[in-house]
């Protein structure tokens, strides 16, 4: 009984140092600290374990609960990264305005789904909740009724690319290419107030992980699990590393935009890593963390796992965030987010 104490008090201590990592890994570049990263996408799963650790080792009256409970007060911070309860006034403003992002996966061009009308689904789901402006992600040019919207800026790397759809005219634009066909493109738009707003539309560098290879790992032998998970996690690193350039020029085009910032798009990373810190900056906001509600899952394809790499973020200095909803829509393998944004009373267009 005493070696598996122990055994059971390593593993603790092992946990606790991965959340601890996990925490503190989207302060430090990929570059220089690899594979450090990599925890940042298991926070979800390491919340939990520790979390039962803490009422494991408290049940029994060991203070060896301490190991997992401080580990998890150095992320209470970051906690509405995770899990949001954002504000219950979801009263729209005059002037207020909605915004919304979805990777559309090519509207099931290559048929991954047996959703035969994709696009007719994400067409009426428009109509419903009818944004002033929309961005997409491995948009594709097909048969989509996107006839409210009377301005657009579409940018197609093959086989598909980005898109800022609105209503609201766009007296600028530009787009930037980055490696493995990911961009980001941005539109500077004319709000009805006359004043200027820059939005971008972003798909970072994907991990090159395919969601069977997670969701088949359960039922395989331990040493083939073993096996793959170690390879998982070398992809994941060498992801990370080209995303972090990818980011650093993006942060870098934002820093240099005469006009408040309003960045929305894929990811392809969680909100405890690099990429999201370095978009967040200090002069950013996260809508879901402001006023969005549970834990906001946005990508499907990985079975019970609240993955969360589709973000709206806005320049806290000129935008208040009234409201963020996830909506549940299964025509692609993300699901849309959507913010309603007010611009804050006496700020300029230039910042």
């Amino acid at each position: 009984m005493l070696i598996i104490k122990w055994v059971i008090k390593i593993m603790n201590i092992m946990c606790a140092l991965a959340l601890a990592a996990a925490f503190i890994s989207s302060r430090f570049s990929p570059e220089a600290l690899p594979y450090v990263s990599v925890a940042g996408m298991f926070v979800p799963v390491l919340i939990l374990v520790n979390v039962f650790f803490v009422v494991f080792w408290a049940v029994k009256m060991d203070l060896f609960f301490l190991y997992s409970l401080f580990a998890l007060l150095a992320g209470l911070g970051q906690v509405n990264r995770f899990f949001a309860v954002g504000s219950w006034d979801k009263t729209m403003r005059d002037g207020d305005f909605r915004v919304m992002s979805y990777n559309v996966r090519s509207f099931n061009r290559d048929r991954w789904t047996d959703d035969s009308d994709a696009a007719g689904n994400i067409s009426k789901l428009l109509k419903e909740l009818s944004p002033d402006i929309v961005c997409f992600q491995e948009y594709a040019e097909r048969m989509v009724d996107l006839s409210d919207w009377k301005y657009k800026y579409v940018v197609i790397s093959a086989p598909d690319g980005n898109a800022i759809f609105s209503k609201y005219p766009i007296v600028n634009k530009s787009s930037r290419r980055f490696e493995d066909n990911s961009s980001s493109i941005y539109a500077d738009i004319r709000m009805p107030s006359g004043r200027i707003v820059r939005v971008y539309c972003v798909h970072l560098n994907s991990l090159g992980i395919a969601p069977g290879e997670v969701n088949d790992l359960p039922g395989k032998p331990s040493d083939e699990i073993k096996s793959e998970v170690k390879g998982l996690i070398r992809r994941l690193d060498r992801g990370f590393r080209g995303q972090q350039k990818q980011i650093e020029l993006l942060r870098a085009d934002m820093d240099s935009s005469p006009y408040p910032n309003i960045v929305m798009g894929d990811f392809n990373n969680t909100p405890f890593s690099y990429t999201y810190r370095t978009v967040l900056g200090g002069d950013m906001t996260d809508a879901f963390s402001e006023a969005g509600f549970g834990f906001g899952r946005t990508f499907r394809m990985i079975r019970m796992y609240p993955l969360r790499i589709d973000f709206i973020m806005a320049d806290e200095n000129a935008f208040e965030v009234r409201d963020f909803s996830t909506i549940d829509e299964k025509s692609s393998d993300h699901n849309p987010v959507t913010a309603v944004l007010g611009m804050t009373s006496g700020k300029t267009d230039e910042k």
